[in-house]
């Protein structure tokens, strides 16, 4: 407005401030407003309860106010609702019911369960959490965020302060005690194995069957991880007791006798090993290998060989994530982590968000065998000079077609055909 009059003050209230113009922008006072805390949300409600001469559990309260997600008109609206059921004392299993969200308590017992690694349990809860007709799919989001800031507070406890408005003071108390002590990693394996299944909730057959299979794939994956530090370590003191064993077997001659052709076999392959590695090492070409300083390694080429199968693959799971990737290729292995060079920086950007960047290791680690890290680059930082469609397509496939017209080189570019005859 031109010249508005001095008594009235005019208020826009918008959540997309990046669609208002600059010149509405610049005519205004601005004022940024946060999400409100859970305890603040909570009195407000109480009071409210109070005034209408209506009694709700505090469990009930701190759902409401959770689900309104920082926003004290979206609580209001849901008490509301939940103020409909004109009970004498509404209860928090009578909220659950008509928000279908899920107790704290289910989600800290789940959380439990994982931690502990009792598949059992785990998998008993995921049913009865199912028979009782609460939705899986909020289930689920609900502990992925729980999951989330555990994680967090297992790197510091100073990160309590980036989600304190979203719990209580006791919900905060009784997470951090849990995150005491945990390994990020642990909890971050976890939370992978439920971000894949969060997708394929609604559309399965069976809805607690992604959570099944979660479930048993995060704690198979803990326990596979321990099973090989084990086995490395225990590899790693194998040489350094090969020395003694003739003492050993010197001594136990005592007590009952040894057959020569056993004293051999147990002191003989100590010294047989180690020219065999060295012969492996030497045939090996490092710097084209994918590799951690104890884990599996893989070839550059064989990622170019599946790149295509991984494009298809998450074509399914993500359409416009598969369309950025025809347009890239992998360039680098090293560390564990993959290199892929987007063409645009806004591609990069795209596929350096969390949940595209999960997406495509978890992809990569089901062709491959293996868990890799993804980290996504411009041509420019991988040194790549402007090439045809054509062309990068040729490099992923490895393959030399014969000559054709240019239509149809860019339609084999762009949709990473190949000539079969």
């Amino acid at each position: 407005l031109e010249e508005p009059p001095a008594h009235v003050i005019f208020i826009l209230a918008t959540t997309e401030i990046h669609k208002v113009p600059e010149t509405i922008i610049s005519r205004c006072q601005r004022y940024d407003f946060g999400r409100l805390s859970i305890n603040h949300i909570t009195k407000k409600l109480s009071f409210i309860a109070k005034k209408e001469e209506v009694e709700i559990e505090k469990d009930a309260l701190e759902m409401i106010a959770i689900s309104a997600e920082g926003g004290m008109r979206d609580a209001e609206s849901l008490l509301s609702q939940v103020m409909a059921l004109e009970d004498k004392k509404i209860t928090a299993k009578e909220v659950e019911g008509i928000l279908g969200t899920t107790r704290r308590q289910s989600l800290e017992k789940m959380a439990d369960f994982l931690f502990l690694k009792d598949v059992s349990g785990a998998l008993g809860l995921v049913n009865e959490i199912s028979r009782e007709g609460y939705d899986l799919d909020v289930f689920n989001k609900s502990l992925l965020n729980y999951l989330r800031q555990a994680m967090l507070l297992s790197v510091s406890s100073d990160l309590l302060k980036i989600f304190s408005h979203e719990l209580t003071n006791e919900q905060a108390k009784s997470l951090a005690e849990k995150a005491n002590g945990r390994n990020p990693k642990e909890i971050l394996s976890i939370i992978e194995c439920f971000a894949e299944a969060q997708g394929k909730i609604r559309s399965a057959f069976i809805p607690q069957l992604s959570l099944e299979m979660a479930i048993i794939k995060a704690l198979a994956n803990t326990e596979s991880d321990e099973k090989s530090v084990e086995n490395s370590l225990k590899s790693d003191s194998s040489p350094q007791k090969s020395p003694t064993s003739p003492n050993i077997n010197q001594q136990g001659s005592q007590d009952a006798p040894i057959s020569p052709s056993t004293a051999k076999s147990e002191v003989m392959p100590a010294p047989e090993k180690k020219p065999e590695i060295k012969q492996n090492m030497a045939n090996q070409k490092p710097d084209k290998m994918l590799e951690t300083e104890n884990g599996p390694k893989i070839s550059l080429q064989e990622v170019k060989k599946c790149w295509n199968q991984a494009v298809f693959e998450i074509k399914a799971l993500n359409h416009s994530l598969s369309a950025i990737l025809q347009s890239c290729q992998p360039v680098k292995t090293e560390n564990g982590i993959l290199s892929i060079a987007a063409k645009f920086p806004f591609h990069k950007d795209k596929l350096n968000e969390r949940s595209n960047r999960l997406t495509l290791e978890s992809v990569f680690a089901k062709i491959l065998g293996l868990k890799i890290s993804i980290k996504t680059i411009t041509n420019e930082e991988a040194g790549i000079k402007k090439t045809t469609s054509s062309k990068v397509s040729a490099t992923i496939t490895e393959e030399k077609p014969k000559k054709t017209s240019s239509l149809l080189s860019d339609a084999m570019g762009i949709l990473g055909g190949q000539i079969i005859e």
